[in-house]
């Protein structure tokens, strides 16, 4: 099952560390006068309460079992009894099993006053955490974004009647031509702060949307100078949200998976302005979609094998910290890196630069990785590359199928009044 729990009045259970006064508030009898409060607890406002409240809540886990993760903040799970969970600040996510999470409910409100939601099959079967709806069906988990940010976007750009496409990003030939023709201007300030704030928010939403990944991207490298260029990659991204307003990631019952699945790849040159390549990976838990990225290159890559290799080297560092925080839960899993490069896998499973004698260690030390954690490297199809989502504009039917392949599901629908 699945808790989603929240604490009250979550920063008031902490000890205050230093010495604080604060005016009486006007319902203390004594407010107005000549005395002032000492804190005691610490309280909403003062710059270390949330300090406090982490290792209130390391405290306790410890006390009750769990192992605190080294790698990720707030993540904890108890050795004998195989409960996970995450918090963030007050909110927390727990799952295990019936029994195991129903006592971790119990002893928890010991501590603190709490409300809960169990979600399984013989209980609730809908919650929230951090505005990200989980839902329980008989064939898996639903896990969706919040639906707001598409109706704000609509409204903010005076686009609630547009017309939807298909995709949120063009194929790179057909796009650059229409885009060449609304030219390079800069955008008014008002316009410039309008489209800062509707990238960021399609930033925010590409966390849980793979749909939008490349999309974000793109929009986000605009940011620092907006152009009418720019403005018109927006709009793209809005007619496509207007059609696809939900993007479910659907992680359907599965055994236990022992091995996660790393896809990487590269879009060379992508960048007409820079001449820089993209990175694009994903990271798959059996056939669940864990992670994904969309990175524009720090470097310019002189073949397309460096840039795979590139997008390899990313990947790799991702993966990594995913094996790692598996086996601080018991749970060791080996990797599998899918390319569609032969070169990139040629380079991977060598030792040195042979003759590409420009690569460095920042990108060759993944020789090393990949031979010490033991990773496996094969060559897939590029149909079958759903890396490739994340590195460019595809076609409709490549889209679909992309997201098809990872589990992710886009739903067209009218918004209700």
């Amino acid at each position: 099952m699945v808790k989603v729990i929240d604490v009250k009045c979550a920063f008031l259970y902490g000890d205050a560390r230093r010495t604080i006064y604060i005016e009486l508030p006007e319902q203390d009898p004594k407010a107005g006068g000549s005395q002032v409060g000492l804190l005691k607890k610490a309280m909403y406002g003062t710059r270390d309460a949330p300090l406090i409240w982490r290792s209130t809540v390391d405290r306790v886990m410890k006390e009750l079992g769990f192992s605190v993760s080294m790698l990720q903040s707030g993540v904890y799970f108890h050795p004998q009894r195989h409960i996970r969970v995450m918090t963030h600040v007050d909110d927390f996510l727990v799952t295990g099993s019936s029994m195991d999470a129903n006592w971790f409910e119990e002893e928890l409100k010991k501590q603190f006053d709490i409300t809960s939601t169990t979600v399984g099959k013989y209980f609730s079967k809908e919650s929230t955490y951090l505005n990200r709806k989980i839902i329980w069906t008989e064939g898996g988990l639903i896990i969706e974004s919040d639906r707001k940010h598409v109706q704000i976007l609509l409204k903010e750009s005076g686009m609630e009647q547009c017309k939807g496409i298909a995709t949120p990003i063009g194929r790179d030939d057909v796009e650059e031509r229409t885009l060449e023709m609304a030219g390079n201007k800069n955008l008014s300030d008002e316009g410039a702060t309008r489209f800062r704030r509707a990238a960021a928010r399609v930033n925010y939403m590409a966390q849980d949307r793979p749909d939008l990944s490349a999309a974000s991207r793109r929009l986000s490298q605009g940011m620092s100078t907006p152009t009418m260029t720019d403005e018109m990659r927006l709009k793209r991204v809005i007619r496509y949200l207007k059609s696809h307003p939900r993007c479910i990631n659907f992680m359907e019952w599965q055994q236990g998976p022992s091995s996660l699945t790393l896809l990487v790849d590269s879009d060379w040159a992508g960048d007409k302005e820079s001449r820089k390549s993209c990175s694009g990976g994903c990271i798959l838990n059996g056939k669940h979609l864990i992670a994904h990225w969309s990175k524009l290159q720090g470097n310019i890559a002189l073949s397309s094998g460096e840039a795979e290799l590139n997008a390899a080297v990313k990947g790799v560092s991702e993966v990594i910290g995913v094996q790692e925080i598996c086996a601080e839960m018991n749970n060791p899993v080996s990797v599998t890196i899918g390319t569609d490069a032969s070169v990139c896998k040629s380079i991977l499973l060598r030792h040195g630069s042979g003759k590409i004698k420009h690569l460095t260690t920042k990108q060759l030390w993944v020789q090393g990785a990949i031979e010490t954690y033991g990773f496996k490297v094969i060559k897939i199809p590029r149909d079958l590359n759903s890396a490739d989502l994340m590195t460019h504009g595809c076609s409709t039917e490549d889209f679909g199928a992309h997201l098809r392949r990872l589990r992710q599901n886009t739903f067209m629908q009218l918004f209700e009044e």
